[in-house]
């Protein structure tokens, strides 16, 4: 009786798991996560990459999200010249009182500001390098293809020129990024 059970389960149990589930059964490609390589594949991913994008550059004007003293971005270059003085420290003057202290590279409002637009740099770089990709569905919103594409790498390059010109307002000189940030391509050691 042993002899035969061993048998059947050599028949029949082991060409099920064997053979019960294919190799692409395991890949996992979950719908809620969002990952370049799934968002740019048609023109609906463009736009929903480019409302991103804007929705980074509103930050100047809706403030921190981060708990800052500094109620608006576009503090670091409404002030900090010497025709800028306040007569009373509430309000905007606050912020003018204050900007002695924060006008510093190590103070967390300059951090926060050169890492948010390089945030908005990198992903216009992304969304600029993924439109090169073959492949991608651009027909939509009752124009060709090509205008669409177009359009999109437009939007993208004037964000990131806007970018630039802020970081070029604030530092000076800065490192100037034109692919999109991989493992592979980040540089740390700028001059």
């Amino acid at each position: 009786m042993k002899k035969y059970i061993s048998y059947v389960f050599i028949g029949i149990f082991l060409p099920l798991v064997e053979f019960g589930c294919s190799e692409d059964y395991l890949i996992e490609e979950p719908p809620h996560i969002i990952t370049a390589e799934s968002l740019y594949k048609n023109l609906e991913g463009f736009e929903t990459g480019l409302n991103g994008l804007y929705a980074l550059v509103w930050e100047e004007r809706q403030g921190r999200s981060d708990g800052g003293a500094n109620a608006l971005r576009a503090a670091m270059w409404m002030d900090g010249t010497d025709v800028l003085t306040p007569n009373r420290s509430d309000g905007f003057g606050s912020v003018a009182i204050g900007w002695q202290e924060r006008n510093n590279p190590s103070a967390d409002d300059v951090t926060a500001q050169f890492l948010w637009l390089y945030q908005i740099i990198n992903s216009a770089n992304t969304v600029i390098g993924r439109a090169e990709n073959p492949g991608i569905e651009w027909v939509g919103n009752g124009k060709t293809a090509e205008e669409n594409k177009h359009r999109v790498i437009a939007e993208a390059r004037v964000i990131r020129a806007w970018a630039y010109r802020h970081l070029a307002y604030l530092y000076g000189d800065v490192p100037l990024t034109l692919e999109e940030s991989l493992g592979s391509n980040v540089r740390t050691d700028w001059q």
